[in-house]
């Protein structure tokens, strides 16, 4: 029953890959993963004898998708999870990596999701209660995952300001997605971006 949050940064991204465990399941969920090849997410699940149930995905960037791949096919019964408009957020991300590779040729999509996450659609883990909100703006396929009312905001939500000369950004959509967010949860919200320490929904609010 009890969840425990474990963080490693995601290397060359300085992005956040979540692991969530709860022993008692013997279980882990991952969140935006983006290690080419997950190597630590996969010694983590070895090391402490779990099995990975959801690979959930905030949004299609790279800098938080890079590994679904990697730990599905490692993990092929883990359920794939990402929003409708996933696909949308991958075409900047192929020129990102071809530049990171140094190939001109590289190519990278992320595999069919297993379950398409909709506006408040819920999934139950053990006991324990996932919400899917979906917030576009930063790109269109973006959303946040409440986990127990702990809150993983992907890019949608951090103590950063937005890039907003991006091509796939809509201010007028993530104004909103944030005003969705402050309309459902109290200040004292804990959350859990993609970038950066965890903190409460009210130190990240003012910053656009």
């Amino acid at each position: 029953m009890q969840l425990e949050i474990n963080i490693l940064e995601n290397p060359i991204f300085n992005s956040n890959c979540y692991l969530l465990t709860d022993k008692d399941l013997g279980e882990a969920i991952i969140i935006d993963p983006a290690s080419e090849r997950s190597e630590r997410e996969k010694e983590f699940l070895e090391k402490n004898g779990l099995k990975l149930a959801y690979i959930i995905l905030t949004h299609g960037h790279v800098d938080h998708a890079w590994g679904a791949n990697s730990l599905k096919e490692a993990n092929p019964g883990a359920k794939l999870v990402y929003s409708k408009d996933f696909a949308g957020d991958l075409y900047t991300s192929k020129f990102f990596l071809r530049l990171v590779c140094n190939d001109n040729n590289y190519d990278f999509a992320v595999k069919p999701a297993d379950i398409i996450a909709e506006n408040n659609k819920k999934l139950f883990w053990g006991e324990h209660k996932i919400v899917f909100i979906l917030t576009p703006g930063h790109s269109p396929g973006s959303m946040c995952i409440d986990i127990d009312c702990i809150v993983f905001t992907g890019d949608t939500i951090m103590q950063f300001r937005q890039f907003t000369k991006a091509k796939d950004f809509n201010m007028d959509e993530y104004k909103s997605s944030v005003a969705l967010i402050k309309s459902i949860y109290p200040t004292n919200t804990l959350i859990y971006p993609g970038h950066g320490e965890s903190t409460f929904l009210e130190n990240c609010l003012n910053i656009m």
